[in-house]
């Protein structure tokens, strides 16, 4: 099984942070190829590849119901699955079969039209997209007329009215380009400083005192810079360090480590 020797470690959010800021030019170019690959495949998808834009007919329909004699009562509603079931069933599409299949398969009908039931339950839509403008505006005539004489048969309807039409008219797609583009910088920004974030896990490596006083229980006064200069609390840090000591000794591990540096910050001691 994996050991990791430091597992325990807490995670230093100052780092992480220091860390990130050491490496935006790769969380901004992360951000970018999520952009471009969600984005442009979403572009892709729905606009490129997005095939011919069908036209739409919508008939709002008005329904009056009949009343019970029995109850006194008007009918039970029907809701949109209802609707859709009768309409697309085979004693609906009965009469409709041959006029149909001079212009378009039974398949390519069914897969044409639908009724929705957006509010108010008197006033269902029947709602027909088609590639073909003609063929989309011929199939809602022919639907309306078959679902007017067929309403006549049912005792729960009293009528079916037209009240609003609209179309034949290109559809209008909900395509958002932008919000794709979005998600994809945020979650390739993501990635990135997941990556960040799991690479300090996976390092050994001391970056700040902290982590050196966590690790080896050992206080540290500071650090030295690539050039040998020292952080700039060190002097204090030291001197609270050993603010009650009499005798300080000062060594290092490395012998060719100048310590006129150490000596000269207790030189007021």
């Amino acid at each position: 099984m994996w050991q990791f020797k430091y597992a325990k470690e807490p995670f230093d959010l100052k780092l992480f942070v220091l860390q990130s800021i050491k490496m935006v030019k790769w969380i901004i170019l992360s951000a970018v190829i999520g952009a471009l690959c969600i984005g442009g495949g979403y572009y892709l998808k729905n606009v490129t590849l997005g095939g011919r834009i069908p036209y739409v007919v919508t008939k709002k329909l008005d329904v009056e119901y009949a009343v019970n004699p029995k109850t006194g009562t008007e009918y039970s509603y029907y809701v949109a699955y209802t609707w859709n079931d009768w309409i697309k069933s085979d004693v609906f599409l009965e009469d409709s079969r041959n006029g149909a299949a001079m212009l378009m398969s039974e398949e390519e009908m069914l897969a044409s039209y639908e009724m929705t039931l957006p509010a108010d339950v008197r006033n269902p839509y029947l709602v027909v997209t088609h590639p073909d403008e003609y063929k989309a505006a011929w199939l809602s005539d022919v639907l309306i007329m078959k679902l007017m004489s067929f309403a006549e048969e049912q005792k729960e309807i009293e009528s079916i009215t037209v009240i609003d039409t609209t179309g034949p008219a290109l559809e209008v797609r909900d395509i958002r380009t932008f919000r794709a583009v979005v998600l994809g910088a945020v979650i390739g920004t993501f990635f990135a400083l997941f990556a960040i974030a799991f690479r300090l896990i996976l390092q050994e490596g001391i970056y700040v005192p902290e982590t050196f006083s966590y690790r080896y229980q050992i206080p540290a006064a500071g650090y030295l810079d690539e050039e040998g200069r020292c952080s700039a609390q060190v002097g204090e840090t030291i001197k609270y360090l050993f603010r009650d000591k009499k005798k300080i000794g000062i060594t290092a591990v490395e012998p060719e480590l100048d310590l006129t540096m150490g000596k000269s910050l207790f030189a007021d001691e």
